[in-house]
């Protein structure tokens, strides 16, 4: 749906792997930021890297009590994530810049979404706060952000 010629622009975040996958399974924080995307309070940006590795963590077997009780497949799980972010294919950054290479792809994603936030819970992620002027932020602080009159 089209903005309104006056609308303020639309805030864009990217969420990391272990954000996403605490939102679609559990309670909490980052169920609320994927429920506010889903109100289009803000657009969630992702990748098909990012996405990729959403399947291959939701899909072990650690995480198989967690997507039952959410009653849809861990398939159906990221589809319906895929569904809701902008997907984009970033280039990867010019230099590592986190230990782990999965890390540097979150980075990579921000940038070429040109978001206004990355939230994460990796404490790899965390301490870079902020990336090239993007912050990084846990979802309770991200929340606290976005609606900074709510109670987190």
């Amino acid at each position: 749906m089209p903005r309104a010629p006056n609308a303020a622009p639309v805030m864009r975040i990217v969420a990391d792997t272990n954000t996403v996958l605490s939102g679609l399974l559990w309670q909490g924080p980052p169920r609320r930021l994927l429920d506010l995307a889903r109100q289009r309070a803000f657009t969630l940006c992702t990748s098909p890297t990012l996405l990729a590795e959403l399947a291959e963590v939701i899909a072990r077997d650690k995480f198989a009590h967690r997507v039952l009780a959410a009653e849809l497949s861990a398939t159906a799980l990221v589809q319906d994530y895929e569904r809701l972010a902008d997907l984009l294919e970033p280039q990867p950054l010019p230099a590592p810049v986190c230990r782990d290479p999965d890390d540097d792809h979150v980075l990579a994603c921000a940038l070429a979404a040109q978001t206004t936030l990355i939230v994460s819970g990796d404490k790899d992620l965390l301490d870079l706060h902020p990336y090239q002027g993007i912050p990084i932020l846990p979802a309770a602080a991200a929340l606290q952000r976005l609606q900074p009159n709510k109670a987190s």
